[in-house]
């Protein structure tokens, strides 16, 4: 296994979602946010994972998930808001996001395609939750996505 897939994957993702969620403010998991930030539309990037699975000696399979949260200012000018930027997000998860290998070069490394399945209820899941705290007011919503990439080395 090589040590670098699980950054260069996050790297892969972050910027994948940079170059798809519009013009709204991006947060990634982990990045310091000022107080402030509650006032402000903005989607917040989480990945878990990757999970590692080892095929052959040279083969691995690996998945992430990928949650966006949502969130929104509440004004009386558009109630559709949250729902919009909901829909941004969801666009956002494309069928397949190359990876690549950042550092001497970027060569790509493969690809994570988003696993979408019946049978095995693999879907694109939107999810919201309304005003979370009374004296704020957001609204704020999650959209995750599941992706499976297969590696060798």
């Amino acid at each position: 296994m090589n040590e670098n897939w699980p950054r260069w994957i996050f790297a892969s993702v972050t910027t994948h979602f940079d170059d798809n969620l519009g013009t709204y403010e991006i947060f990634y998991e982990g990045q310091k946010r000022n107080a402030e930030n509650y006032k402000t539309d903005l989607f917040e990037v989480r990945m878990d994972g990757p999970y590692f699975l080892q095929l052959s000696p040279n083969l691995y399979d690996a998945k992430i998930e990928v949650n966006l949260l949502v969130q929104a200012a509440m004004d009386d000018v558009d109630f559709h808001k949250i729902h919009k930027m909901v829909g941004v997000a969801a666009k956002g998860f494309a069928k397949s996001i190359p990876v690549l290998q950042y550092g001497d070069g970027e060569a790509q490394v493969g690809c994570l395609d988003l696993m979408q399945d019946r049978r095995n209820r693999e879907y694109l899941v939107i999810s919201h939750f309304g005003q979370i705290d009374p004296d704020k007011q957001l609204l704020q919503a999650t959209v995750e996505g599941h992706y499976q990439i297969q590696l060798t080395g």
